[in-house]
Order: structure tokens, then C-alpha cells, then sequence
């Protein structure tokens, strides 16, 4: 006789009663059968993904409206606006707030973009699956690294100008590793989309900072270049911190995405991200026990020798200020008319 094992699975971590907002769905109805709907999901998800730090849900028709009416919990803090650029529209979001105290998480979907979680036989149910999973991932880190670190998310302000230049691109690489690792096992097909991301952004960084950098020698506005030739540099390592944790998270190689591999083999970012692999997975190793916010050092060092080979050497001054040097090159200088 064979007999059938019963697998049994990790209680739900999120809470029992999920708030959600849903906002911009045609009637009350509809509204509240879709509220009930992801928040099961979510509900599941968190079976895998520690969810006890979850604040509530947001579903909306009019994403930048509700990103910039969330409650972050903390005075004085910009509103969220969504990643809208070449690369990448934004669809939905999990942000930290603060409630009594307690630094949570938020998840923000864009409606269309989770409404194919409710039939399993649509073309995009594991598209959505994925993308709830994914933002759930970063709930996950978020509790981790104020376990680690308390009292500093939302809740100490940065005042050394070269510290708050590397803060933001340090935090995406090891948020997107993390949160691409955590919830891989939903993503399965997604490595490709996070290749081609990585090809199109190592296809444009060079051109666009050099662009960007050619127009400075004309504005003379230094926070502008640092913005625009700074994203394009440093977008190929946001791409590949993705690929990375996906790769990780399903213990696959460059092998599966061979045209990233190719690409990246053939230019000057390879010896960057193979680095930036390493600095990332000891990381992960180590993620229970950090003791200080250095253990992101090694992406902070990463991040600035892009910067410099971009055209742009930020070097930190006694006083906290930053000295940014962009020197002639003949890639950076304006072409005569």
C-alpha cells in the first residue's frame, strides 16, 4: 500500500486581519472581494516570507496618488514617487513606515498590475504571483535590518553629503539582492526579464553619463550632473544586484542567462559585478549577525570606482562635505556646432 505523506506548512507570519485600502475599483464590491482576495495571497506568501512586520495593503487605479498620500509615520519625509524612466515604470512598492514606534512595512500595488492574482488560468497570475511575492521579500529584509540596526530606519537623519550621495545606491543593491533572493522560488521565467534589464543598461550607461556629462561642462550644475550622469553608471549594478538574487535564490549561474553573461564578458563592468556578486552573498551569509552599518562598505567602494571610471571621483572631506572632480575628457566635452 503507498501511503501519502502530508506535508505540512510554516504558520502564516503576517497578521491575521490584513488592512487594505482599495482605492479607484468601480464599486464597493468589486473593492472588497479584490481586498479579500490578495490579502489571502499575501496571507500564503507569508508561509515563506516573514510578514509580521506588515503595516497594511494599498491596491489603487491611481498609483501616484496613493504613494504620495501614504502615511510614512514620520514628519518632514518626501512624498513616494514611482520609478518612471527608460528602463522601468513602477507598479508597486513596499515602504518602510512608522507605527507607535515600530518600523513596518507597506505594500502599494498598482491595481492592473495584481488584478490576474484572482484567476489562476490568466496569462499574467504568475507575473502578479511573482511581483506580490517580490514586494513581500523586501517586508522581510526590512525587519531584518532594523533587528540589526535599531532605531535608524526612518529615524536618524544622514548629515555627511558624501554618505547621502552613496546611501541610496548602496541600500538598492542589497534590497534587490535580498528581495530577489527571498522570493526566487515564485519567480520562475523571471531571469530573463531581469537579463534583458541588464543588457539595456549596460548597452546605455556610458553614452547617457557622457551625455549627461557634456551638458554639465554648459549648466555647470553640479547636483544635476551627479544625478544624471549617476543613475546611467550606476544602473548596471542595480540590474545585476536583481539577476543576482534571482540567480542565487535558485541556485542557478550565468549559465542560464547567456546573453547577460556574454554581454557582460565583452565589456568594463564585468570585474564590477563579479565583485559585487561576492560583496553580496557574504552579505547574505552574514545577514544575522551584522553588528554595524561598514558590513555595506564593500558596496559603497563598488558603487565609487563606477562613479570615477564614469568621469566623476567623489572623495569625502574632513568637514563631511564631498569634493566631486569631473576631469576633461575627450568622451565628456561639448562638440563644437
Amino acid at each position: 500500500m503507498i501511503s501519502e505523506e502530508k506535508i505540512e506548512l510554516p504558520p502564516p507570519t503576517a497578521p491575521e486581519n490584513i488592512p487594505v485600502s482599495a482605492l479607484g475599483f468601480e464599486d464597493t464590491e468589486t473593492a472588497t472581494h479584490f481586498s479579500y482576495v490578495l490579502a489571502d495571497v499575501v496571507r500564503a506568501v507569508s508561509r515563506y516570507i516573514d510578514l509580521s512586520r506588515l503595516d497594511g495593503i494599498t491596491i489603487a487605479y491611481d498609483y501616484d496618488v496613493a504613494l504620495a498620500d501614504l502615511d510614512r509615520g514620520y514628519e518632514g519625509i518626501r512624498p513616494l514617487t514611482r520609478t518612471n524612466d527608460d528602463t522601468a515604470v513602477g507598479v508597486a512598492m513596499a515602504p518602510a513606515v512608522l507605527r507607535s514606534s515600530v518600523v513596518k512595512g507597506h505594500l502599494i500595488f498598482y491595481a492592473p498590475a495584481v488584478l490576474p492574482i484572482e484567476d489562476k488560468s490568466h496569462e499574467r497570475f504568475n507575473q502578479a504571483l511573482y511581483l506580490i511575492a517580490h514586494e513581500c521579500a523586501h517586508i522581510e529584509d526590512l525587519k531584518r535590518r532594523d533587528d540589526r540596526f535599531p532605531g535608524t530606519i526612518l529615524q536618524q537623519q544622514i548629515y555627511d553629503y558624501e554618505e547621502v550621495l552613496f546611501a541610496s545606491i548602496v541600500a538598492v543593491l542589497w534590497e534587490e539582492y535580498a528581495a530577489c533572493r527571498t522570493s526566487a522560488i515564485f519567480g520562475d521565467g523571471q531571469g530573463s526579464a531581469y537579463e534583458e534589464c541588464l543588457i539595456g543598461a549596460l548597452s546605455a550607461a556610458r553614452d547617457e553619463a557622457y551625455a549627461a556629462i557634456r551638458a554639465y561642462r554648459l549648466h555647470g550644475d553640479i547636483k544635476r550632473v551627479l544625478e544624471e550622469a549617476g543613475r546611467p553608471l550606476c544602473e548596471p549594478l542595480r540590474f545585476a544586484a536583481y539577476l543576482l538574487g534571482h540567480l542565487d535564490g535558485r541556485q542557478e549561474d550565468w549559465g542560464v542567462v547567456p546573453q547577460a553573461r556574454d554581454r557582460l564578458a565583452e565589456c568594463d563592468y564585468a570585474s564590477y559585478v563579479d565583485r559585487l556578486a561576492t560583496a553580496l552573498r557574504e552579505l547574505w551569509a552574514t545577514r544575522d549577525s551584522w553588528e554595524s552599518l561598514d558590513v555595506f562598505t564593500p558596496l559603497k567602494e563598488i558603487a565609487h570606482e563606477v562613479l570615477a571610471e564614469g568621469g566623476m571621483t567623489i572623495t569625502r572631506l574632513p568637514d563631511g562635505q564631498a569634493r566631486v572632480d569631473i576631469p576633461f575628457r575627450p568622451e565628456t566635452m561639448p562638440q563644437p556646432a
